[in-house]
């Protein structure tokens, strides 16, 4: 059952991160919150949560490009896939078509992997080859290194 981040379980969120990302990314519910719905460039529309009975099966955020004369280097047709949580492939990847769906028929162009506000990437993590992989098969192309600091 697809759900809207509204009343989402943060603790649960939490837990199907940490347990889909290597430990290096670990969050916590309260980052998981800070980096999404309280971040002003969350989008409602094209993040959801994926649910059945046993549980959370994945999630997928998406935020707007910062634009304005606050933020003039934003591009108001470019939307970021923020974060990617799932099960399995299958799943995944319907969620990715659902949100790309979404974003076009609202205007977007250009779809990148983090960079946004309040990013948990810079880019793709290099050494978590999973979702690179899955990133690619979902038409995302690799732009060269991308650095944060920790």
């Amino acid at each position: 059952m697809r759900e809207t981040f509204r009343n989402a379980d943060f603790e649960a969120l939490a837990a199907a991160w940490n347990a889909f990302y290597p430990e290096r990314f670990a969050v916590d519910a309260e980052m998981l919150r800070l980096h999404t719905v309280e971040c002003p460039m969350f989008d409602w529309g094209g993040s959801f949560i994926e649910t059945s009975v046993d549980g959370i099966w994945g999630f997928v955020v998406s935020k707007r490009s910062p634009t304005g004369k606050l933020y003039a280097a934003g591009d108001e047709y470019q939307a970021h896939l923020s974060a990617v949580v799932y099960r399995n492939p299958a799943i995944g990847e319907d969620m990715i078509g659902s949100a790309k769906t979404i974003l076009r028929n609202r205007g977007a162009t250009r779809l990148v992997f983090g960079q946004d506000c309040r990013h948990f990437f810079p880019g793709c993590p290099e050494d978590f080859g999973a979702l690179r992989e899955f990133l690619e098969i979902e038409g995302f192309e690799p732009t060269g290194s991308s650095v944060d600091l920790e």
